[in-house]
């Protein structure tokens, strides 16, 4: 699924047969307890963005890649330095 969210614009995700969400890859991602039930994965950096939101972190819950997640926290993790 790593793979999907570093290459696609758009998906295409097919459940029993019929078409169950066609939109942008952050927006499906974004449906993780759903495809969960579908039998998919999402990315394992999306959990953990999501995760980070949940305990108050303004990062972004739709990250797809470990790079774009780094761009996020690695300023944060400064400002925390900072304040020490």
């Amino acid at each position: 699924m790593e793979d999907i969210g570093r290459t696609a614009d758009r998906i295409l995700v097919m459940n029993h047969g019929h078409a169950a969400m066609l939109d942008e890859t952050k927006k499906v991602f974004a449906r993780g307890p759903e495809l969960e039930e579908m039998g998919l994965r999402v990315p394992q950096i999306t959990k953990i963005m999501q995760e980070l939101v949940a305990m108050g972190l303004p990062v972004d819950a739709s990250t797809l890649t470990v790079d774009d997640a780094l761009h996020q926290l690695i300023p944060i993790l400064k400002r925390k330095e900072e304040l020490r």
